[in-house]
C-alpha cells in the first residue's frame, strides 16, 4: 500500500458531499458525455458550474429530476463569475457545442484549452472554472482545480508555502502529479472509472482543507490570497513554452513510460504540449538514450 492509498482510505469520506452531492456530480457527468444537442449539452455543464459553486443541493421539491433514482435537487443563483447569462447563451450555443465534442474525443491534456475557452468563447479570463469546464468534457485527462488540492499538491511537493495561485503552470504541474497519483492509488486500472477519478479528488480535496484548518503557514498564506477563482490568466501565468529541455516534459514522458513503451511516452508527452519533434527525430529513434540521460538527472 502506497502513501496515496493511504491517503485515500484516511480522507475520501471526508468530502463535503453535502455542498457538493456526489450523486448530482455523477448524473451531470453523465449527461453532458451523452448531450445531443448544444442546448443540452449547455443545461448539463450550466447545472454542473452551479455544482462547482456549491449552490446545488439535494431536495425532494427541488425542480430538477435525476432519471432514474427518482432524486431531485434545487439550483441557486451561482456568482456571475461563474455562470451568468451570457455563459450559458455560449454553452448552449452550436459553436461551443461543435468544439466540446472535439474536447471529449481528445486522448490527451491539451494545456492551449484552458486560454482558447476566452480567446475563442469570451468566456472566463481564469483557471480554475475552465479546467472545471474541461474536466466535465474529458475527466480522464483534466483533473478539477481548487484552492484545496492545491494545498494537497504542495504539501507533497515539500513546498506548502509557496506557488499556491491557480496559475496555468501550476495546473500543468498539477496535472502530471495527479496521474502519478492516479498509477500509484490504481495500478491495475487502464482506464480509470469517474467513480476512481472523483475518490482521489475528494481524497485530495478533504486533505487540502485539514491542511488549512492546522492553520500553520500554508493556511495564513491561503487568507492572503483569496478566492482562487478570482485570479486572471493574465495576472498570475504568462503563457509557457514546453520544449524537450524542459522539466515538465521529461516529468510527463517518464510517468507515461508506466503505461507505454518509451518510443510511445515520448511521442505522446511530445503531442501533449505541442512538441515537434521531427526537427529532433532522436526521440523516437532511440529513446532509450534519452531515458538514461533523464534516469542520470533524476528523472527516472
Amino acid at each position: 500500500m502506497t502513501i496515496f492509498s493511504d491517503l485515500l482510505e484516511n480522507f475520501s469520506d471526508d468530502f463535503d458531499n453535502k455542498t457538493y452531492p456526489t450523486n448530482v456530480y455523477f448524473y451531470l457527468l453523465k449527461k453532458i458525455k451523452l448531450a445531443n444537442s448544444p442546448e443540452e449539452l449547455g443545461v448539463a455543464l450550466s447545472h454542473m458550474l452551479a455544482w462547482k459553486d456549491g449552490k446545488v443541493r439535494l431536495s425532494n421539491s427541488g425542480s430538477e429530476l435525476m432519471e432514474i433514482t427518482g432524486l431531485r435537487y434545487s439550483i441557486s443563483s451561482p456568482k456571475p463569475n461563474t455562470l451568468n447569462q451570457n455563459h450559458i447563451d455560449v454553452l448552449k450555443s452550436n459553436d461551443f457545442f461543435n468544439w466540446a465534442k472535439k474536447v471529449q474525443d481528445h486522448n490527451s491534456f491539451d494545456n492551449k484549452l484552458i486560454t482558447e475557452l476566452n480567446k475563442k468563447f469570451n468566456l472566463w479570463a481564469t483557471i480554475v472554472i475552465p479546467a472545471f469546464l474541461l474536466h466535465c468534457l474529458n475527466s480522464r485527462h483534466y483533473p478539477i482545480l481548487d484552492r484545496w488540492v492545491l494545498n494537497s499538491y504542495a504539501f507533497f511537493k515539500n513546498d506548502p508555502n509557496k506557488n499556491l495561485n491557480a496559475t496555468l503552470d501550476n495546473y500543468i504541474g498539477y496535472q502530471i502529479w495527479w496521474k502519478q497519483v492516479l498509477i500509484e492509488v490504481y495500478p491495475d486500472s487502464f482506464i480509470l472509472t469517474d467513480e476512481q477519478l472523483k475518490a482521489v479528488d475528494a481524497s485530495l480535496w478533504a486533505l487540502g482543507k485539514h491542511l488549512y484548518s492546522l492553520q500553520g503557514n500554508l493556511g495564513r498564506y491561503l487568507s492572503d490570497v483569496g478566492d482562487l477563482d478570482e485570479l486572471p490568466i493574465k495576472a498570475t501565468s504568462t503563457p509557457i513554452t514546453v520544449g524537450t529541455d524542459s522539466d515538465i516534459f521529461k516529468r510527463r514522458a517518464v510517468e507515461l513510460s508506466k503505461l507505454f513503451n518509451q518510443r510511445n511516452a515520448i511521442k505522446q508527452a511530445a503531442e501533449e504540449f505541442g512538441i515537434d519533434l521531427s526537427c529532433k527525430p532522436s526521440y523516437l529513434q532511440y529513446p532509450g538514450s534519452h531515458f538514461d540521460r533523464w534516469r542520470k538527472q533524476g528523472f527516472v
